[in-house]
């Protein structure tokens, strides 16, 4: 882990009084959900039609972003991947339609 994601990882956990992986975790949760608000913002300005694949896509952006921190440990990172390629491709087997 980077030494200054490790650091605001490690002051998540103390002021939430957690293990520095737990405060890893609630760190990346809360970017993620910042990073999905943001896009939901964005396609509200822009007056975009929301399809699930664009909701996707922040959740795929967050992702790439917590991994490279590393706040999540690599087993949810794995399983948050398995997930959302599980989700897109069911959606493309249906053909796409929403």
């Amino acid at each position: 882990m980077t030494e200054i994601w490790q650091i605001m990882a490690q002051i998540v956990a103390d002021t939430l009084h957690l293990s520095p992986e737990l405060g890893g975790i609630v760190l990346g949760l809360a970017v993620l959900t910042a990073f999905f608000v943001a896009f939901l913002v964005l396609y509200a300005v822009l007056d975009m039609h929301i399809t699930p694949i664009a909701l996707a896509i922040p959740i795929v952006v967050g992702l790439a972003f917590v991994g490279m921190t590393q706040w999540f440990p690599p087993w949810l990172m794995l399983f948050l991947i398995i997930l959302a390629a599980a989700v897109i491709g069911h959606r493309f087997s249906n053909g796409g339609s929403d």
